[in-house]
């Protein structure tokens, strides 16, 4: 326990004097002597005694990052065959092999073009950018598309009118010059 210097000090200064006859300078000058401890270090109240028994162990810390991944291991055995496949297209030949007497030799026809430059009037539209022309069933000069295969075709046309000065426009498509 830390108390001042005098509680500490003061029965040991005058040792064999007595207290009264001490003058009460003498005894400031003396606490004062004794209350400078800046060079003096304080006598240690740790005793360092014999080393003890070891403590029981901690718990474990967390683990730890991922290590590094190895090799590739050695290639595994081969699998069961598969089951055979279905049969080819229309029945024909067996092991789903297309042949030529399977595949359709039919020529396609697929038309599909736009206009690089602005249209106007009320003449045939003459498409001036074709980028698909299959089967060449499509005339850019004139403007018409002349089936030579027969079938069902499909067409599709988008008309963009630019400007809003109250003009009307229209688009219509025509089959053997009727609407």
């Amino acid at each position: 326990m830390l108390g001042t210097c005098r509680m500490v000090c003061d029965p040991y200064l005058n040792k064999g004097t007595p207290a009264s006859s001490t003058s009460s300078t003498g005894l400031q000058a003396e606490a004062e002597a004794l209350s400078d401890h800046s060079n003096v270090l304080p006598p240690s109240t740790l005793l360092q005694g014999p080393q003890g028994k070891p403590g029981k162990p901690g718990k474990p810390g967390p683990p730890g990052p991922p290590g590094e991944p190895g090799p590739p291991g050695p290639a595994g055995p081969p699998g069961d065959r598969g089951d055979q496949g279905r049969t080819g297209i229309l029945g024909l030949g067996g092991n789903g092999a297309i042949s030529t007497a399977t595949y359709s030799t039919v020529p396609r026809v697929a038309f599909y073009a736009g206009l690089k430059n602005p249209h106007e009037g009320y003449e045939i539209l003459k498409f001036d950018d074709v980028v698909t022309n299959l089967g060449n069933n499509y005339d850019g000069i004139s403007g018409k598309f002349i089936c030579s295969i027969p079938g069902t075709y499909f067409f599709i046309y988008h008309v963009l009118m630019r400007g809003g000065d109250g003009t009307s426009m229209w688009a219509d498509l025509c089959k053997n010059g009727q609407v």
